[in-house]
């Protein structure tokens, strides 16, 4: 038992579950896939330098004050698709000092009895909530149990946080993810089997499966202005419910708080909207997974890095490949991604 919630997620059940998993898993466990980057991509640096790392190539290196065949092997790249694999692995069992509300977890779902009084008392719930966290997808202002929970947060807690997390930003982020490891992947590949006079064509073959997951992330993208259009163009009255029953109920509590149904359409169009049009700018992605992409695309650049380095090249030519190569390619792409 406890006397209040930190978040009550409000979210739609007429969205895919695998989706909500995602988006929560990914906004719990990026820290442990930072920091399992870091370790591995250590690591790895730690055997090249030993030399108990083996290198599939060699290629001939033209930068800044150094010149020279140099070796190159893979497992940087590897090391940032494991810390994702296993960072995402663990992230379930990180603890946590906050408390959520999850309508499937924190309600009983085998007692019929006790599920209809949970639901019946989701105002409750909502009374002792510091932040509605909303799990945003193109269904949910469109379900009437999602506007009462949105009318009774704001009616119970006129001073507390209501978040949007929309659904589309882990999406997104997600399949940038999925696309830098079939990019990294295809390029260890290419580089294996046609290094050295053919160099230009590995880093072509590596580059294909960027056209695809531009085109994914434009069709993402598409939800932001669904999203805006729905609060903008909000009706009450054409939100669905599957019981006549509970559309009575919701429908008296929200008269009840807000006078008529027509008066919170108007307030879902007015105040909310102004409330929450200052996190409708940009694509909304936290500094975090802009982090988590930098990350894993440093360590394709990273192992060059290292290679020159295992070459004999000068600190002067690592510093500066580092700045130019490294530092100042992942800026560009979270520069572009956030354009």
């Amino acid at each position: 038992q406890v006397d209040c919630f930190d978040v009550f997620l409000s979210h739609t059940w007429q969205t895919s579950g695998r989706l909500k998993i995602w988006a929560l898993l990914l906004r719990t466990g990026w820290p442990c896939i930072l920091i399992l980057w870091c370790f591995f991509n250590v690591m790895a640096a730690s055997l090249y330098v030993a030399e108990l790392l083996p290198y599939h190539t060699w290629y001939y290196d033209m930068s800044y004050n150094f010149e020279g065949w140099v070796p190159h092997g893979v497992w940087m790249r590897v090391s940032a698709i494991l810390a994702v694999l296993l960072g995402l692995a663990v992230a379930p069992f990180r603890c946590s000092s906050e408390i959520c509300f999850v309508d499937v977890v924190s309600i009983d779902q085998a007692d019929p009895q006790l599920t209809r009084l949970g639901v019946y008392g989701l105002a409750g719930f909502l009374s002792r909530s510091k932040e509605l966290r909303v799990l945003w997808s193109p269904p949910y202002l469109s379900r009437l149990w999602c506007i009462f929970e949105l009318a009774a947060f704001r009616k119970a807690n006129p001073t507390g946080q209501v978040v949007l997390a929309p659904l589309y930003v882990e999406t997104m982020i997600g399949i940038v993810l999925i696309g830098l490891t079939i990019i990294m992947v295809t390029f260890m590949f290419a580089q294996i089997l046609a290094w050295g006079a053919m160099g230009y064509i590995s880093i072509a073959i590596s580059t294909c499966p960027a056209l695809p997951l531009i085109h994914y992330i434009r069709r993402i993208l598409r939800e932001k202005r669904r999203l805006v259009d729905a609060l903008a163009s909000f009706d009450l009255h054409e939100a669905g419910c599957s019981s006549d029953f509970d559309r009575e109920f919701i429908y008296s509590r929200i008269s009840l708080w807000y006078g008529s149904p027509e008066a919170f359409t108007d307030y879902v169009r007015g105040p909310l909207f102004q409330e929450l049009a200052g996190s409708l700018h940009g694509i909304q992605v936290p500094i975090s997974y802009w982090a988590l992409l930098g990350a894993v695309e440093a360590s394709s650049l990273l192992e060059f890095q290292m290679s020159c380095y295992l070459g004999g090249a000068p600190w002067d030519t690592l510093l500066s490949q580092f700045l130019a190569s490294v530092l100042a390619t992942v800026v560009w792409r979270v520069v572009c991604l956030n354009i």
